[in-house]
């Protein structure tokens, strides 16, 4: 009897993010296929509260992201020790495949211990920017690289200059919404939203490259001929300080819509925050290698005007399946928001369109399937 490969994913974000959410989503699929996971987190963020309360095996390893902080002889003296304590636990837990999820800059440290205690390394690219020199010297030792999307691969291939696999995100399809008038009202309240408002929902971590911002000029110029159109900013500023959100707040304010944007901290069930919105909308200004937010609201069934760029046209046709502006253009989203908002037939077949790709071309299954198939070429086995 073979005995089961054993995999350490290693995730650096909050706990909060999209890279958290897809391995919430993606270890029951391992596992169902036969491999031992065991997760690496640096962030106890409800998605990994999430594994861990369903009985996964996760290591809360803070330390584990690494930060060049103080002298180089300081931070390399610490990388050294990290490097000897890592590589001698992945031996311990007979580790054989280990898959960073997302960049090499934060996962320095466990990169070289794999490499040390003989595992293979697959670097999972969810991101979207320059590597440093650093990640470019050490990409060597990584056995595979895979991106979320078709543009996203060719991105990190022209920095490369080897191949990279593309294994685009998924979703696991659960209709399992029931009194959606229901939910829609109880959420609305909750908003203190009227029920006759048109609600532009955004979602995400409040970070200035997702363009919360963008999305407040936006919605300033739109609600001069749509006074019924009402935003909604849900989501998490990751720094302490919360100063990005304080940004957005006075600057909603700056330009009278104090009343007319509501912020919202992130929530674990989106289900009933999709039922009360009307419009979702993605305003990134720099390119999106995928964009999870908008396959969320496309399988829930909500028409998605989204900023161009990265992996984003990869689910969006431009009128058919939602609508693409230009990064970081206020009055083109404007102009986006004030056509769905005002033309109930155009939201419906936006919203249809997109339902039906989602569910078709971006399932989960084949997502895991995918990875599966790395796991067991890099282990050198077949399951």
């Amino acid at each position: 009897m073979k005995t089961m490969t054993r995999i350490l994913i290693a995730e650096s974000g909050t706990g909060y993010g999209g890279t958290a959410k897809y391995l919430a989503s993606l270890v029951p699929l391992l596992k169902e296929r036969g491999f031992h996971v065991s997760v690496a987190a640096y962030g106890d963020g409800p998605f990994i509260g999430k594994l861990r309360s369903e009985g996964n095996d996760v290591w809360y390893r803070p330390g584990w992201r690494f930060v060049w902080r103080g002298s180089r002889v300081v931070a390399g003296f610490k990388l050294l020790n990290m490097v000897r304590k890592i590589s001698v636990l992945l031996g311990m837990r007979e580790i054989r495949v280990v898959h960073l999820n997302n960049e090499i800059l934060t996962h320095i440290p466990l990169l070289i211990a794999a490499k040390l205690a003989g595992c293979r390394v697959l670097c999972h690219l969810h991101g979207w920017r320059k590597m440093t020199r650093s990640e470019s010297f050490l990409a060597r030792f990584v056995d595979e690289f895979a991106c979320i999307s078709k543009a996203g691969s060719a991105y990190f291939e022209e920095q490369l200059k080897r191949p990279v696999m593309t294994i685009r995100n998924g979703l696991v399809w659960q209709d399992t919404v029931s009194n959606r008038a229901q939910l829609r009202g109880r959420q609305r309240e909750l908003w203190q939203i009227d029920k006759d408002s048109v609600v532009a929902l955004m979602a995400g971590r409040l970070v200035p490259w997702k363009g919360q911002e963008i999305f407040i000029e936006a919605l300033a110029k739109a609600v001069v001929t749509n006074p019924d159109l009402v935003g909604v900013l849900m989501g998490k500023d990751p720094e302490p300080d919360q100063r990005y959100l304080r940004a957005l707040v006075e600057k909603a304010a700056s330009l009278g819509l104090a009343g007319k944007v509501k912020f919202c901290d992130w929530q674990e069930d989106m289900s009933p925050v999709y039922e009360a919105s009307d419009i979702v909308v993605h305003a990134s200004v720099t390119p999106e290698p995928f964009g999870l937010v908008i396959l969320e609201a496309m399988m829930a069934g909500k028409p998605v005007i989204a900023a161009r760029g990265g992996g984003v046209s990869e689910m969006i046709k431009d009128g058919v399946t939602g609508i693409l502006t230009a990064p970081g253009d206020a009055a083109e989203l404007a102009d986006a928001l004030s056509r769905v908002a005002q033309d109930s037939r155009l939201s419906e077949q936006l919203a249809e369109a997109g339902r039906r790709i989602a569910q078709t071309e971006f399932d989960m299954e084949r997502n895991a399937a995918a990875v599966a198939g790395i796991y067991n070429s890099l282990a050198g086995s077949e399951r």
